[in-house]
């Protein structure tokens, strides 16, 4: 890979980079085909969901005292 079995090649290490980038990219592709496919096939919502917080939790935040 380098000049000698100790040191490596700056333009090896370029060539690792990219290919990793070329399997993130490939990988957040992917992903994102599957939300989209997710989405669709979902009922549709007002808002984006979030943790469930224990009934009550609401009057707690009301004095701004956090919990």
């Amino acid at each position: 890979m380098g000049e000698n079995d100790r040191t490596i090649c700056c333009t090896d290490t370029n060539g690792v980079a990219l290919v990793a980038i070329q399997a993130l990219h490939r990988e957040l592709t992917e992903l994102r085909g599957e939300v989209a496919a997710l989405r669709a096939g979902s009922s549709p919502r007002t808002a984006p969901a979030g943790p469930e917080r224990p009934a009550g939790d609401e009057d707690d935040l009301a004095d701004g005292a956090p919990t």
